[in-house]
């Protein structure tokens, strides 16, 4: 008979897995980002507030120029929202909702994000599809000082919810080296000299740089 406790560390990873996606899914979109980036900058705020917010950033004008922003409050309160709560971006009290961007391990530094563009925002993140990707942003992230791919390597191995059992003890330094590497570093999330198989953490891009989108491949 299996031990109990696999079967729980099963449920944990799948738990882990499931909310590292949904916050993906909501940086991804560019409402979402909006509404985290008006919470942050003005504070917490009440739905009919937000939705005004909200239009007025999109639209580029100041929220006294907004007269109407029933259609903004219909799709956060029933899609974007919900959105964001599931993600544990948002949080709510009663009708008053605020951001929550700290802690989150499947994006480090929410704020680095919404700073950039929101071109760049969705680039970089549609790069952390793959769970060799996020465990490998998830290590670097956790230093400030550079490291050997051996190290990653052995980093990735003993995260919880990253798992390497199926692969072959040389696949992932061949498959980090030639592809995923190589792909987080032309999107700015680490930096990678091939040559020396050395991983350094990426200065987060200023509010200041434009957008830009990362170079992309059929591998991407």
């Amino acid at each position: 008979m299996g031990d109990p406790s696999d079967g729980e560390s099963e449920t944990y990873r799948r738990g882990e897995e499931t909310r590292r996606e949904r916050v993906y899914a909501a940086l991804c979109d560019a409402r979402c980002r909006t509404v985290l980036a008006v919470l942050d900058r003005e504070g917490p705020a009440p739905l009919e507030e937000l939705a005004a917010a909200v239009r007025a950033e999109e639209r580029g004008v100041a929220v006294d120029a907004v007269s109407d922003a029933d259609a903004e409050l219909h799709e956060l309160y029933h899609v974007s929202l919900p959105r964001l709560e599931a993600a544990g971006l948002v949080s709510r009290d009663g009708d008053v909702f605020r951001a929550s961007l700290d802690g989150h391990e499947a994006v480090p530094d929410v704020r680095a994000f919404l700073e950039t563009g929101r071109r760049r925002a969705a680039s970089s993140l549609r790069h952390l599809t793959l769970p060799e990707r996020r465990a490998a942003l998830a290590v670097v992230s956790a230093t400030d000082e550079p490291m050997q791919l051996s190290m990653l390597v052995a980093g990735m191995r003993r995260l919880d919810d990253f798992d390497a059992d199926e692969d072959p003890d040389d696949a992932l330094p061949v498959a980090l080296h030639h592809l995923h590497l190589p792909v987080l570093d032309r999107a700015g999330l680490l930096r990678y000299a091939p040559d020396r198989k050395l991983i350094e953490p990426a200065e987060p891009p200023s509010a200041e740089e434009g957008p830009a989108e990362a170079e992309s491949s059929p591998h991407d």
